[in-house]
Protein backbone atom coordinates (compact mmCIF):
# COMPACT_ATOMS: atom_id res chain seq x y z
CA UNK A 1 0.00 0.00 0.00
CA UNK A 2 1.41 3.39 -0.99
CA UNK A 3 0.31 6.47 0.92
CA UNK A 4 1.45 10.15 0.97
CA UNK A 5 0.84 12.90 3.51
CA UNK A 6 2.26 16.35 4.31
CA UNK A 7 3.08 16.98 7.97
CA UNK A 8 4.77 19.58 10.16
CA UNK A 9 7.72 18.63 12.34
CA UNK A 10 6.86 19.32 15.98
CA UNK A 11 9.25 20.82 18.57
CA UNK A 12 10.02 17.29 19.82
CA UNK A 13 11.45 16.54 16.35
CA UNK A 14 8.59 14.12 15.59
CA UNK A 15 5.94 13.89 12.87
CA UNK A 16 2.59 12.16 13.24
CA UNK A 17 1.77 9.29 10.91
CA UNK A 18 -1.27 7.06 11.38
CA UNK A 19 -1.41 7.62 15.13
CA UNK A 20 2.31 7.03 15.71
CA UNK A 21 5.19 9.50 15.95
CA UNK A 22 8.45 9.24 13.99
CA UNK A 23 11.62 11.31 14.33
CA UNK A 24 13.59 13.48 11.94
CA UNK A 25 16.74 15.52 12.63
CA UNK A 26 15.96 18.56 14.82
CA UNK A 27 17.01 21.03 12.12
CA UNK A 28 13.63 20.33 10.48
CA UNK A 29 11.56 21.45 13.50
CA UNK A 30 8.82 23.80 12.31
CA UNK A 31 9.20 22.74 8.69
CA UNK A 32 6.77 20.80 6.52
CA UNK A 33 7.85 17.38 5.28
CA UNK A 34 6.37 14.79 2.95
CA UNK A 35 5.62 11.35 4.40
CA UNK A 36 5.44 8.44 2.00
CA UNK A 37 4.51 4.94 3.05
CA UNK A 38 5.84 2.15 0.91
CA UNK A 39 4.74 -1.19 2.31
CA UNK A 40 6.18 -1.38 5.87
CA UNK A 41 8.47 1.64 5.61
CA UNK A 42 7.94 5.35 6.10
CA UNK A 43 10.06 7.63 3.92
CA UNK A 44 10.33 11.24 5.08
CA UNK A 45 11.35 13.96 2.62
CA UNK A 46 12.17 17.64 2.99
CA UNK A 47 11.60 19.16 -0.43
CA UNK A 48 13.13 16.44 -2.61
CA UNK A 49 15.74 15.28 -0.07
CA UNK A 50 15.15 11.96 1.71
CA UNK A 51 15.94 12.77 5.35
CA UNK A 52 14.80 9.64 7.21
CA UNK A 53 13.49 6.10 6.71
CA UNK A 54 11.62 4.34 9.52
CA UNK A 55 10.19 0.86 9.76
CA UNK A 56 6.48 1.26 10.55
CA UNK A 57 5.91 0.35 14.16
CA UNK A 58 3.23 -0.22 16.77
CA UNK A 59 5.22 1.91 19.22
CA UNK A 60 3.83 5.37 19.98
CA UNK A 61 7.23 7.07 19.78
CA UNK A 62 9.81 6.08 17.17
CA UNK A 63 13.00 8.06 17.65
CA UNK A 64 16.16 7.20 15.82
CA UNK A 65 18.88 7.57 18.46
CA UNK A 66 20.82 10.17 16.47
CA UNK A 67 17.73 12.41 16.16
CA UNK A 68 16.98 12.21 19.87
CA UNK A 69 20.61 12.80 20.83
CA UNK A 70 20.78 15.90 18.60
CA UNK A 71 17.55 17.18 20.14
CA UNK A 72 18.78 16.63 23.70
CA UNK A 73 22.20 18.17 22.92
CA UNK A 74 20.45 21.51 22.52
CA UNK A 75 19.80 21.59 26.29
CA UNK A 76 22.41 19.24 27.83
CA UNK A 77 25.99 20.38 27.43
CA UNK A 78 27.94 17.59 29.22
CA UNK A 79 28.57 14.78 26.69
CA UNK A 80 28.89 12.13 29.43
CA UNK A 81 25.51 13.05 30.87
CA UNK A 82 24.04 13.34 27.39
CA UNK A 83 24.82 9.76 26.36
CA UNK A 84 23.46 8.38 29.64
CA UNK A 85 20.28 10.49 29.52
CA UNK A 86 19.64 9.66 25.86
CA UNK A 87 20.01 5.94 26.51
CA UNK A 88 17.76 5.99 29.59
CA UNK A 89 15.10 8.14 27.93
CA UNK A 90 14.96 6.06 24.74
CA UNK A 91 14.59 2.88 26.82
CA UNK A 92 11.78 4.51 28.80
CA UNK A 93 10.03 5.62 25.60
CA UNK A 94 10.25 2.08 24.19
CA UNK A 95 8.37 0.85 27.24
CA UNK A 96 5.89 3.75 27.35
CA UNK A 97 2.25 2.69 26.90
CA UNK A 98 3.02 -0.86 25.79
Amino acid sequence: MNYELRASVHKDSLVNFKGRRYSVPPKYIGKDVLLKQNQNELYIYFNTELIRIHQLSDKNFNYQAEDYKALMAQSIKDDNDLDKIVSENLNALDNFLR
